[in-house]
């Protein structure tokens, strides 16, 4: 578990500061935009992002499987899984156009200029998933790291011309292939020249179906409501909430980290999945420490950076804020379940949760606009919890006991960062101090009730996989 961990961790520095880099360019690009122009940034963004998840067609999730399963077939699948998601990013490319030109053609020339990166994302998924499968999770994050810095440079060329989003989505696409050009110079030696295997292809396609349906549901799941604000509210609506889901995309940081990091070994060894219970215990830990101090802070910080003008976004983080312990399970449970064949399981899932969303966002956001997107994301992912906890429900009843232990646990820790947050509330004390007295409660507690018990922390020193 200790050099899952410390890979993790690796990878974990290069995509925090790069992901860092990114939100500074965003938070800059919000307060130079504005609600409204930012919103049009936010919304095409959201439309390229589904077109990249249809175009991979679950290929990306199967590969790395492959990959790390059958080490000495690398370049055949590397090549034919990478021709496979041109030949798919070219269809819904053109596709994409031909729908924003009809139906929103104000649109057309933002989404024209961003969609090219479906076409880098093809051969750089692919690659990422390779050095993944080989345990170089650090070189992703350095490449990650060296493309936003292009970001930066290329963000702040262009928030110095005319306000537009042209500008800002043309600085990402720059650095999208400066990351795209890096990670295809780290696999080349390990991939060579260009292959095409047709009879691997059709396997990888049929084998792919699961994946996609899995990618393309549970993306959508993420993304909708912005789409759904932008036909039922406004685009300064879309603006809004996209600055509030960029605090809780930065938080969700440590558990994809882990996510990555552990796939390979789930895949090769089964020591490896034992430590699952472990793993998902620590990371409950974790989002209620992240959750408390987005409750307590987000929102200041998040209006504070980007002005008044973004008052509705604050408060939609507060609320956001909530489902942030459920989402550090929720997401390292899709990697589970998908390491153990169980991609069907996870469509149903994400298509119950999709469904849910869907229908809150439709009644809640005439009414409530942003907020009520955010509560109807909040109720989703604690469906989505409810559906993980039935489908691993044979770890769940072998560990009964140490669950009920940890909820016990849980609650008197966030019990504690609550009375303390009331106690100092009565002194009229500023929220950085509330964030950081109710930290150090929930610290204390956690502490104090032993919620890492003496087998946990040997399991998390030792060594490979133990």
């Amino acid at each position: 578990m200790r050099e899952r961990l410390v890979q993790a961790g690796s990878f974990l520095s290069g995509d925090v500061a790069a992901r860092a880099l990114a939100f500074a360019v965003l938070l800059a690009g919000a307060r130079v935009l504005g609600p409204a122009e930012f919103g049009r940034f936010a919304l095409v963004m959201a439309v390229v992002s589904i077109c990249q998840v249809i175009s991979d067609f679950g290929l990306t999730l199967l590969a790395m499987r492959r990959l790390s399963a059958e080490p000495k077939r690398q370049r055949a699948i590397f090549w034919s899984a990478s021709i496979v998601n041109l030949t798919l990013a070219t269809g819904v490319y053109a596709v994409t156009l031909v729908a924003f030109g009809v139906a929103a053609p104000h649109y057309l020339t933002l989404v024209c200029l961003y969609g090219i990166v479906v076409f880098f994302q093809a051969l750089a998924t692919s690659a990422d998933a390779l050095l993944f499968a080989r345990d170089r999770a650090a070189r992703v994050g350095v490449n990650r790291f060296t493309g936003n810095v292009v970001l930066c440079a290329a963000g702040a060329l262009a928030l110095m011309g005319p306000r537009s989003a042209v500008g800002l989505l043309l600085a990402f696409v720059v650095a999208t292939f400066a990351k795209f050009a890096l990670s295809m110079v780290a696999v080349r030696p390990l991939v060579g020249r260009p292959m095409f295997d047709s009879q691997l292809a059709r396997a990888l396609l049929r084998a792919a179906v699961p994946f996609a349906l899995s990618a393309a549901v549970g993306f959508l799941y993420f993304r909708v409501d912005m789409v759904l604000l932008a036909a039922l509210a406004s685009d300064e609506s879309v603006g809004n909430y996209a600055a509030a889901y960029r605090f809780v995309d930065g938080l969700l940081l440590v558990p994809a980290a882990l996510a990555y990091a552990c796939f390979p070994g789930w895949m090769r060894s089964q020591e490896a999945r034992r430590q699952t219970f472990l793993l998902l215990k620590l990371l409950t830990a974790l989002g209620v420490f992240a959750g408390v101090l987005a409750l307590l802070i987000g929102p200041l910080v998040l209006e504070l950076v980007l002005g008044s003008q973004f008052g509705d976004g604050a408060r939609a983080l507060a609320i956001l804020a909530l489902a942030i312990p459920i989402l550090y399970v929720d997401s390292v449970a899709v990697w589970i379940a998908y390491s153990r064949g169980l991609e069907w399981s996870v469509i149903k899932i994400c298509a119950v949760a999709l469904a849910i969303n869907v229908a809150l966002n439709v009644a809640l956001i005439p009414r409530y606009d942003v907020l009520g997107a955010a509560i109807a994301t909040v109720v989703s992912e604690v469906a989505a919890f409810a559906g993980y906890a039935f489908l691993f429900r044979a770890l769940v009843a072998r560990h009964q006991r140490e669950i009920a232990a940890a909820a016990a646990q849980v609650a008197v820790a966030v019990s504690a960062a609550a009375g303390t947050v009331l106690l100092l509330d009565i002194g009229s004390f500023p929220p950085p101090v509330h964030a950081a007295a109710a930290g150090s409660a929930l610290v204390a507690a956690f502490a104090a009730t032993r919620f890492l018990t003496p087998g946990d922390r040997r399991n998390l020193s030792q060594g490979r996989d133990a």
